[in-house]
């Protein structure tokens, strides 16, 4: 075949296709080249939005801490944040993690580490947020200089003399044994304790962190006993029993000198009494390494080391801590930002509960402190009642905070001890909480009532919620005649009915919104004193006619399944009635506002059962198997605290921070890449795309000889 031939052999069809292949070969290698380039970028180049992907949010900050930095966007308040942890530890970089995602989120928060800020400088950032509050200590040190000169000088011209005295001819041995003593008085110990005071406050104000809480008490302490000395010397009638008539004339005569000297100390020992309390010092003290300097625009604060890192609760157990650092910097951040806490007060019916502060499985401490970290003032109180015991405190006879502003979280009256009642005690009248409860609401107070399902035994004391009068004019109601149950599967296939019911359905409102497939439990306790359960959850929902001027909505219901309902007369081997019984869905929580948006707005929330934040409830944990082949734990029930914190939010005016917390996270939020993970992507980074690259080549070259 000629050269001519093979020429007019090539059709127009063939040259097409080449050029194809040609193009094709092009695009696919400047794809390459793009990916590559762009995950050098990525590794290499600091960018401000990352992406996350995970489940569960593992690498990107909670939906709280987001509302919190929007807040902080909209205030335009500045905030720094430091890594104090050394660079050569391996948790540098985790903190370091966490600190650059609150960076990303908000444009107002700057992040720095031990690498760009030393010791010295961030101690004087500290300094400089508290100028207001050091000037006065300051000063007081200056003073201390003069005051401290002056009484040298004093003691000096009163040891010369005594010594006088002592050398008076015809002066008798007790004169000179007494002028000895005085003289020793103004000539050593007197210096001595200018000596100590002196030393002590060079100690403590000639640093690069001076404690002038230190310093001011030192000096207090040993200027007072140079008062009691002088005053002592003062009294002409005692010094005249006790010393020798030369010695006596003496101080006699001087008596304006002594007062003089005398009315300098204490003048200046009241100036210290009057200094505000130091809190630059209460930080200064905390800076140590493996903390976290936040940085507000007046304040600061440094998170701890074991407020980062939480301990298993388990003395015995090998867990590694778990990884806090968002909770921790989030509460450090909140107060700096809210400067003014809401207070809560938890409201029972005898005072020997204690709820907030009580560590059995009744308690609620874990959720009073929840509350005090997102920056409520928490307290509590009951009507005085007759002593428990010889221990008890002293009960108030009206609350500690009512009325506008305050938030109280009210619990159903306590039932009847059987034991009491044969004994011919009854059980705790709940008028007293009625009253000052109304009082509360009439004051412009906002209310979480808790209920649950009144008793059916002997020793019930009625049927009806004792706080139904004051939900009226909110729409609510509650049927606590109603126990809300599941039927469960036993051990041996038999079914039994209990107050359990798991809820991770909630209502369009924004308590609960951010809530959605978190799981509540609504559980009744096994009560020792009575038979039955504890707190069981029962029905609260919406009146059908909502008075005038009143949003009500109901929260959640129980799951819609015919093995959920609510029981009129509640046993282990109930079986639904369509006759007496409810029908699921059974509303649980309902929320309502009055006069919304109007100066007198009043706020109540009604969740049906009182043990949902019960710290057994909270503080329950599983373990379940991680994206790494690892078991990690995980809260059972993450909705019981999150339902609870965002009602208190929600009650007290916090609407913009409510939102699902670090803790109710899975898993930690934000943990180091593994080294198997990190292997794994520089192997493809530097030999997987390289050898892509080849084989697509490869792929294009035996199609274009084909």
């Amino acid at each position: 075949m000629t050269q001519s031939d093979t020429q007019s052999s090539q059709t127009p069809e063939t040259g097409k296709r080449s050029y194809w292949l040609y193009g094709s070969n092009v695009a696919i290698l400047v794809i390459i080249a793009v990916v590559i380039i762009t995950m050098l970028m990525a590794l290499t180049a600091p960018i401000r939005k990352k992406w996350d992907l995970t489940g569960n949010g593992a690498y990107s900050l909670s939906g709280y801490t987001q509302q919190l930095l929007k807040d902080v966007d909209e205030k335009k308040q500045k905030f720094e944040l430091i890594n104090a942890f050394p660079l050569t530890e391996s948790r540098q970089q985790q903190v370091q993690d966490i600190l650059d995602e609150y960076a990303r989120a908000s444009n107002n928060i700057a992040v720095a580490d031990l690498s760009q800020v030393n010791r010295d400088q961030i101690v004087q950032k500290i300094k400089d947020r508290y100028t207001s509050e050091l000037h006065p200590y300051e000063d007081a040190v200056a003073d201390y200089r003069k005051v401290s000169a002056d009484v040298a000088k004093f003691a000096k011209a009163e040891a010369a003399n005594m010594g006088a005295v002592a050398q008076q001819p015809g002066a008798t041995e007790q004169t000179q044994k007494d002028a000895a003593q005085m003289q020793g008085l103004f000539s050593d110990l007197v210096p001595a304790v200018l000596s100590d005071t002196r030393r002590d406050v060079n100690r403590y104000t000639d640093t690069t962190t001076p404690d002038y809480g230190q310093a001011v008490d030192s000096i207090k302490k040993n200027f007072g006993q140079i008062v009691k000395q002088l005053t002592l010397l003062s009294d002409q009638k005692q010094v005249g029993e006790i010393l020798s008539p030369p010695v006596a004339k003496l101080l006699a005569d001087e008596e304006k000198q002594y007062a003089a000297m005398l009315a300098e100390l204490k003048d200046y020992l009241a100036k210290l009494d009057k200094l505000p309390p130091s809190k630059v010092q209460d930080v200064l003290n905390n800076l140590g390494p493996d903390t976290i300097v936040v940085l507000g625009p007046s304040s600061a604060s440094v998170v701890s080391e074991s407020s980062i890192y939480k301990a298993p609760t388990d003395e015995s157990s090998q867990a590694t801590p778990a990884f806090q650092g968002e909770q921790a910097v989030s509460s450090a951040l909140l107060p700096m930002i809210e400067p003014n806490k809401v207070k809560v007060v938890f409201v029972s019916s005898t005072s020997n509960l204690h709820p907030s502060t009580s560590t059995n499985e009744e308690g609620w401490s874990d959720i009073a402190d929840r509350l005090r970290s997102v920056n409520f003032d928490v307290m509590e109180w009951a009507p005085p009642g007759p002593p428990t015991g010889p221990d008890q405190p002293p009960q108030s006879p009206t609350p500690p905070a009512e009325g506008k502003g305050v938030v109280w979280i009210v619990f159903p009256p306590d039932p009847a001890n059987p034991q009491m009642m044969m004994m011919g005690m009854p059980p705790p009248s709940p008028q007293p909480v009625i009253d000052a409860v109304k009082k509360h609401l009439d004051e412009g107070g906002q209310v979480l009532f808790l209920a649950d399902a009144a008793s059916n035994d002997m020793f019930s004391q009625g049927t009806g919620y004792a706080y139904a009068d004051l939900l009226k004019p909110f729409g609510i109601d509650v049927e606590s005649k109603y126990t809300v149950v599941h039927n469960y599967p036993d051990q041996n296939g038999e079914r039994r009915v209990f107050p359990q019911i798991l809820v991770s359905r909630y209502g369009d409102h924004p308590i609960t919104k951010p809530l959605q497939a978190l799981q509540t439990a609504f559980v009744g306790f096994g009560s020792r004193n009575m038979p039955g359960f504890f707190g069981a959850p029962t029905y609260v929902g919406v009146d059908k006619q909502i008075p005038a001027g009143v949003d009500a909505q109901v929260l959640l219901e129980s799951p819609n399944d015919s093995d959920t309902w609510a029981e009129a007369t509640y046993n282990q081997t109930a079986a639904f009635n369509k006759g007496t019984d409810l029908a699921a869905p059974i509303p649980l929580a309902a929320a309502a506002v009055k006069n919304n948006g109007k100066p007198d707005e009043q706020r109540v929330v009604v969740i049906a059962c009182r043990t949902i934040g019960a710290n057994t409830l909270i503080e329950a944990i599983n373990a379940r198997e991680n994206d790494r082949g690892g078991a990690e734990l995980f809260m059972v029930n993450p909705g019981n605290a999150e339902l609870l914190t965002n009602s208190v939010l929600w009650l007290g005016g916090y609407k913009n921070m409510i939102a699902v917390s670090a803790k109710s996270a899975a898993a930690a939020r934000i943990r180091s890449i593994p080294e198997g993970m990190m292997l794994f992507i520089h192997v493809m980074l530097y030999l997987g795309i390289p050898l892509l690259a080849l084989v697509l080549g490869g792929v294009v070259y035996f199609f274009r000889r084909r």
